[in-house]
């Protein structure tokens, strides 16, 4: 929760963009029990941290920094030179329409940041705008949450990742060709890099 769900709280058509994949249903019932646990406050206009949830969360975000930074296991260096790549990225999809990246931009920080966190922040501002992408290319192909998920193999999934490719590459420009092969390499050998978000 702590990874999406913005500090001063979130609509319900802006969790819809993160959670798309998942019935709203689900989506609702699984609030309406964290409000009756005391972690959320659920109303007609979205859902935000309780006083005791926003502690609980803000324990949980404050140890992501060293987590990562165990996980990574990288000198300070290289990780600043991978956030200097990433963050231009990141800045350009916060900036574009894309509904994700501006939520995961305002979630909670932890109260001593690091490299590793700024790094893992920064990538996960970029994958929520492919993902968004991704969700208005199988939008305009006319397709659903559901229905996206049983399209297997063939041209028309080929078509659609190409349109989510099309959508998503203006991010990209904002740093040149060299440095993108740098930014990709430099990721894919953190150990553990894993899923951003």
């Amino acid at each position: 929760m702590v990874g999406f769900l913005p500090a001063g709280g979130i609509s319900w058509r802006q969790l819809s963009a993160i959670l798309r994949y998942i019935p709203e249903d689900h989506v609702r019932a699984m609030a309406t029990q964290l409000s009756a646990a005391g972690v959320l406050n659920v109303n007609d206009d979205g859902i935000g941290f309780s006083d005791e949830g926003r502690r609980s969360a803000q324990a949980v975000i404050n140890v992501l920094p060293a987590a990562l930074h165990e996980l990574w296991n990288v000198d300070v260096d290289r990780l600043d030179a991978l956030l200097s790549l990433a963050q231009p990225i990141a800045a350009v999809a916060t900036a574009d329409a894309m509904t994700s990246p501006k939520v995961v931009d305002a979630i909670l920080r932890p109260t001593a940041s690091t490299t590793s966190f700024e790094l893992w922040h920064a990538l996960a501002k970029i994958r929520r705008h492919r993902a968004d992408a991704h969700a208005a290319a199988w939008s305009h192909a006319a397709h659903t949450a559901d229905s996206i998920q049983r399209l297997g193999p063939g041209p028309e999934r080929d078509a659609i990742e190409q349109h989510t490719n099309e959508l998503n590459s203006p991010i990209w420009s904002a740093i040149d060709a060299t440095d993108r092969t740098r930014l990709l390499a430099g990721l894919a050998g953190l150990n553990g890099i894993g899923d951003p978000t």
